[in-house]
C-alpha cells in the first residue's frame, strides 16, 4: 500500500512531506525548526489545515511567481494561500484558524495558538568560504491564529506568527526585534453562488534571506521586510475552475543601508483555468504578468512573464502526479547602476559579501515542473521533484537552475516520525560579460517525538553545501538542533 504523489511544480522548495523538508529546504538556519509536525508553529499552519499540496488541484497551489517565475517573490505565496484558505474554508471553519486546532473563543471568534523553542549549533552561521564562524543560536516562535465567521457568506481569517533568535556567541548578529513568521497574514473571503472574492494581506520580516540565494556568502543579516497584499476571485461551477488576481509585493531591506539594493515594488496579475475530468484528474492553464521596480537603481527594473500548462493525476490510490511546463520571460531595463559588480559589505566590517555582475540582458526560455508522491506502505511515504526554472536575483537581473529532490519520511510508531531529505541545484547566474555557473545540494535528517498529547521533541541534522567556484566563494555548513514544541 503506498501512496505516491508527483508534482512538478516551479518551487521546488515546497517539499510535500510537510513542515519538516519544506523548512529544511527553504531556510535553512531554521533547521531547529523542522523535525516535528508543528515544531514552527508557522510551518505547522500548512499542516494542520490538511493544505499538504496533495489535497489541492496543484495547478492552483501556486497561481503567481512561485512556481519560478522571473522576479517571482512572495507575492505568489499570498495567491496561494488565498486559495488554499478557499479550499480548506470547511477545515477552518472547524478548526479554530491557521495555527491548528480551536484553544479558546473569543465571542463569536475561534482562537488557537502555538509554540516552540529550539536550539541549534550551527558550523558557518556567515556562509562563509574563508572565515567561517560556528556559533550557538536560540530560537523561539509563537503563533495565534482567529477565526471568525461573521456571517454565512464571510469569513475572516487572521494568523499572527512571531520569532526571536539569539545568537550566544556573536551578539552583533542578533535582531533589534522580533522577526514575523511569513505566514502571518490576513484573508477575508466573501462568498456568493459559485464564486470567492478573497482580499489578502501577508506580512513578514525574515532574517538570514540570503540564504535562498546562491550568490550570497559572507552574509549574517540579511534581513528584510515583505508584504504582499491582493485581491482573487475563484469561480467554481461543477468541474471547471476559473481563478483570476491581482497583488502588489514590497521588499524593504532592514539591514542598514548596505542591502538597499533589494528595496523594490512589483505588481502582479496571475490567472488560471482548470476543467477537472475526475476528482482526481484535471487539466489547466496557468499565466502571469509582473513588474519589479527597483528604488535605490542599483538593479535593474524587469516585466515578466510566464504562461504553461499542467496535468495531474492520481494513477493509483497510493500515487498522484504533477506536470506542468511552459514559457517564461523577461524584460530588464538600463535602469541598474552602470558597473560590473555590486558589493555586500557587512555593517560591522567583518566581512565582504559576494561580488554579483549586473547585466545579462533579456530572456526566454521553456520551464517544466514534476512532482510524483508515493505512500508505499503505512509507515514510508516518498516524494520526487524534478524540475528547470528561472527567479530573479539579488546580485544579477536573473538566475536559471535545474532542481532536484528526494524525500523519505518514516513513521516508526504511532508517536515518532523519521525523515530525511536530499536536494540538488544546477545553474547559472545571469552575468553582462558571461554567466556564472554554481551548484549545490543539502541533505538532512530529522527525527520527531510526540511526548504527550500537541507536545513534541524534535531533533535534526542538516548539511548543506555551496558551489559558486569562479567566485571562489564555494563554503558548507551543517546544523545540529533540538527543538521542543506544543500546541495549545
Amino acid at each position: 500500500m503506498a501512496w505516491f504523489d508527483i508534482r512538478i511544480c516551479g518551487c521546488l522548495r515546497l517539499a510535500v512531506f510537510g513542515t519538516a523538508a519544506l523548512a529544511i529546504f527553504n531556510n535553512r538556519p531554521a533547521v531547529a525548526q523542522l523535525a516535528t509536525g508543528y515544531a514552527n508553529p508557522g510551518f505547522a499552519a500548512l499542516a494542520n489545515s490538511s493544505s499538504n499540496g496533495a489535497s489541492l488541484p496543484m495547478g492552483l497551489a501556486l497561481p503567481t511567481g512561485s512556481s519560478g517565475i522571473i522576479g517571482g517573490n512572495r507575492g505568489s505565496l499570498a495567491g496561494w494561500q488565498s486559495y488554499h484558505s478557499y479550499r480548506t474554508g470547511a477545515t477552518a471553519q472547524g478548526g479554530g484558524g491557521w495555527a491548528g486546532s480551536e484553544f479558546a473563543r473569543l465571542g463569536p471568534a475561534k482562537i488557537s495558538m502555538a509554540a516552540s523553542l529550539g536550539f541549534s549549533l550551527n558550523s558557518n552561521v556567515n556562509n562563509s568560504p574563508d572565515n567561517p564562524l560556528a556559533d550557538g543560536i536560540v530560537n523561539a516562535s509563537y503563533i495565534i491564529g482567529i477565526n471568525w465567521q461573521a456571517t454565512r457568506r464571510n469569513l475572516l481569517q487572521l494568523n499572527l506568527g512571531f520569532n526571536f533568535q539569539q545568537y550566544l556567541k556573536y551578539s552583533e548578529y542578533n535582531n533589534n526585534g522580533l522577526l514575523v513568521d511569513p505566514f502571518t497574514g490576513l484573508d477575508y473571503r466573501i462568498y456568493f453562488s459559485d464564486f470567492v472574492l478573497t482580499l489578502y494581506d501577508y506580512p513578514s520580516i525574515t532574517n538570514n534571506g540570503g540564504n535562498n540565494d546562491p550568490a550570497i556568502t559572507n552574509s549574517v543579516n540579511f534581513s528584510q521586510l515583505n508584504n504582499s497584499g491582493g485581491i482573487s476571485l475563484i469561480w467554481h461551477p461543477n468541474q471547471l475552475l476559473l481563478m483570476g488576481g491581482f497583488q502588489r509585493q514590497d521588499t524593504v531591506s532592514l539591514s542598514s543601508n548596505e542591502f538597499d539594493s533589494q528595496n523594490s515594488t512589483g505588481y502582479s496579475a496571475f490567472g488560471t483555468m482548470a476543467y477537472n475530468f475526475t476528482p482526481t484528474t484535471s487539466v489547466g492553464v496557468r499565466i502571469q504578468a509582473s513588474t519589479t521596480t527597483y528604488t535605490q537603481q542599483i538593479l535593474n527594473d524587469s516585466v515578466t512573464t510566464q504562461a504553461g500548462i499542467y496535468f495531474q493525476s492520481q494513477i493509483t490510490n497510493y500515487t498522484r502526479f504533477y506536470f506542468e511546463f511552459g514559457l517564461q520571460s523577461g524584460t530588464y531595463t538600463n535602469t541598474g547602476r552602470q558597473t560590473s559588480t555590486v558589493v555586500f559589505q557587512e555593517t560591522n566590517g567583518l566581512n565582504t559579501n559576494v561580488e554579483g555582475t549586473l547585466g545579462g540582458g533579456n530572456y526566454m526560455q521553456p520551464y517544466f515542473n514534476l512532482q510524483i508522491n508515493n505512500r508505499l506502505n503505512r509507515y514510508l511515504t516518498q516524494a520526487f521533484t524534478f524540475g528547470r526554472s528561472a527567479t530573479g536575483s539579488s546580485v544579477a537581473n536573473y538566475q536559471e537552475m535545474y532542481t532536484a529532490s528526494y524525500q523519505l519520511q518514516y513513521r516508526l510508531n504511532r508517536v515518532t516520525t523519521l525523515s530525511m531529505n536530499a536536494n540538488y541545484q544546477l545553474g547559472t547566474i545571469s552575468s553582462a560579460t558571461s554567466s556564472l555557473p554554481y551548484s549545490n545540494w543539502q541533505g538532512g535528517l530529522a527525527l520527531g517525538f510526540e511526548v504527550v498529547k500537541d507536545t513534541s521533541l524534535g531533533l535534526s541534522y542538516s548539511y548543506y553545501y555551496n558551489e559558486l567556484s569562479e567566485l571562489s566563494d564555494s563554503y558548507s555548513q551543517q546544523i545540529l538542533s533540538f527543538t521542543i514544541s506544543h500546541r495549545f
